[in-house]
């Protein structure tokens, strides 16, 4: 009526569950394919992944299904297309007798008895309204057995009793032909009066032995039939108890046993089923060899490479999120793997990595020496002066950027520090001279007015000292006169006096007192 497919694979336990409800008969077919093989690649140039189906051509197959209620249930199923692996079943009364989920296994047996078994598909059967069904061990296999047995007795039963029937009609024609030849013995005082007659009824006679004797042997030929066919029948019969004997055995609860025996019988032999070692995996010497033709190519998205061979000591990388490729040898040998913030990555010549990076190539000097090792350059390499000793030939012009130009002169002598001549054409600016200690605490400035003022010839020597500061001013050859305050009186022509109160120089000319600073 109704039909669901299923799709098993031979080397794994199947997770599909199909519905049935309670109580039903012939009312649904399973149509199974049987997969051999799963993600096997195609001949062809496409390559694609099929699933390879079991071949059931010459193979007959069952559906065992074991029942809530721990009875079980054997079903014939036919073999729809042998090629492609395509088996069906119908669901008898019994399989669907208790409501639960029941446990299906396919059974495929070839000529010789070899049979090969795919578990884990599930029989969901749901309830029904229907009174519940007795439920009972059913083996349509051995249900077939028993009946072909009965027929086979039948037949020979009725085979003995042609026989019997045939032996009877040999009997009467015997009977007859008794009859006949003592009516030819009545007739032979006779004979001589009516040879003609008599002679008729030895022809007579003569045909009815040879037909009693005929009957004879045809009598003990099918007593012969008969005594094969009830042979045969006993045969068939003694099959029939023996597969009755086992059904008994089922049913008193030894099926377990039963099959266990079969199934340990088969471990760790040919065409047989794999054992279990100590450690529950299957013993190195029980696993078959793959030919490296039958391994196929796994792609990047199921976390292979997607090839089947690759070019020796070449660089690896993903050319996408899906396929892998490799990176092409350097044109130029000692080039050096570059990649940016996207793309692919590239080789770079030693020649063109210096302009990437701004580097210097080795092909350069500095003082004619090249940079292919360790330079070590002197004063006279750049035209220096050497940090110790040296001299400058010629002027040493020193150009101000603003305020003034200045020297600067640190002295690692703790006595003293000497200055030298210092020469300027600065004619209209005053000439300053510090003496400064590093730290900033003490200094000391010499100022030479200039020519052009009306201080010239003043020379003013300022101290900063750790007590406080002092000033001193010097004109010409003549010491400056410290005076504490204002002078009120006339200091004396061209006398210069300094003022401590007001840090101010006064001097005497034609009879005043003239302050400049």
């Amino acid at each position: 009526m109704t039909n669901e497919a299923v799709k098993l694979n031979a080397w794994k336990v199947s997770a599909d569950t199909v519905m049935a409800v309670q109580g039903e008969v012939n009312g649904r077919t399973l149509t199974v394919t049987i997969i051999d093989r799963s993600g096997e690649l195609d001949s062809t140039s496409n390559a694609e992944v099929i699933d390879r189906p079991l071949d059931l051509t010459g193979k007959t197959v069952q559906l065992y299904v074991g029942k809530p209620d721990g009875k079980a249930c054997l079903l014939d199923g036919s073999v729809k297309d042998a090629e492609n692996g395509i088996a069906e079943f119908t669901l008898s009364q019994q399989s669907t007798a208790v409501k639960g989920k029941a446990s299906l296994e396919v059974w495929i047996t070839d000529a010789q008895e070899n049979t090969l078994k795919i578990i884990g598909l599930t029989l969901d059967v749901k309830a029904s309204g229907e009174a519940d069904i007795e439920s009972t061990n059913e083996f349509q296999t051995l249900l077939q057995a028993t009946q072909e047995a009965k027929a086979a007795a039948e037949a020979a039963n009725n085979a003995a009793n042609t026989a019997n029937e045939a032996a009877e009609d040999a009997d009467v024609a015997t009977q007859n032909a008794n009859a006949a030849a003592g009516s030819a013995n009545a007739e032979a005082v006779k004979a001589s009066q009516a040879a003609s007659d008599a002679d008729e009824a030895v022809i007579r006679v003569n045909t009815a032995i040879q037909n009693a004797a005929n009957a004879t042997q045809a009598a003990n030929t099918a007593a012969d039939n008969a005594e094969s066919k009830a042979e045969a029948a006993q045969t068939a019969a003694d099959r029939a108890n023996d597969a009755a004997d086992k059904v008994d055995d089922a049913l008193a609860g030894e099926i377990g046993p039963a099959i266990e025996e079969v199934i340990d019988g088969q471990k760790g032999k040919a065409n047989g089923l794999a054992s279990l070692g100590s450690t529950g995996t299957i013993p190195t010497s029980q696993i078959p060899t793959l030919p490296s033709t039958k391994l196929p190519t796994v792609p990047v998205s199921k976390g292979g490479t997607g090839k089947t061979s690759w070019s020796s000591s070449r660089m690896i990388y993903a050319l996408s999120s899906t396929s892998l490729t490799q990176l092409a040898f350097p044109s130029v040998a000692g080039s050096i793997l570059r990649q940016g913030r996207s793309g692919a990555p590239y080789w770079t010549p030693p020649e063109d990595m210096c302009d990437a990076i701004g580097a210097v190539p080795d092909t350069r000097t500095i003082n004619s020496q090249p940079l292919s090792d360790d330079v070590a350059l002197d004063a006279d390499d750049i035209g220096a002066l050497p940090r110790t000793g040296g001299q400058v030939d010629g002027s040493l012009r020193i150009v101000a950027p603003s305020l003034y130009p200045q020297i600067s002169l640190q002295s690692n002598d703790d006595t003293e520090t000497r200055l030298g001549v210092v020469e300027h054409n600065l004619t209209t600016k005053s000439v300053y001279l510090y003496n400064k200690a590093l730290d900033g605490t003490t200094w000391s400035r010499i100022e030479l007015f200039d020519e052009d003022t009306d201080l010239a010839g003043i020379v003013e020597l300022i101290v900063q000292t750790s007590s406080g500061r002092g000033t001193y001013r010097l004109y010409g050859t003549h010491n400056v006169t410290v005076i504490d305050s204002t002078p009120t009186e006339f200091i004396g022509e061209n006398v210069i006096a300094f003022c401590t109160s007001n840090h101010s120089i006064y001097r005497g000319i034609d009879g005043a007192n003239v302050r400049f600073y």
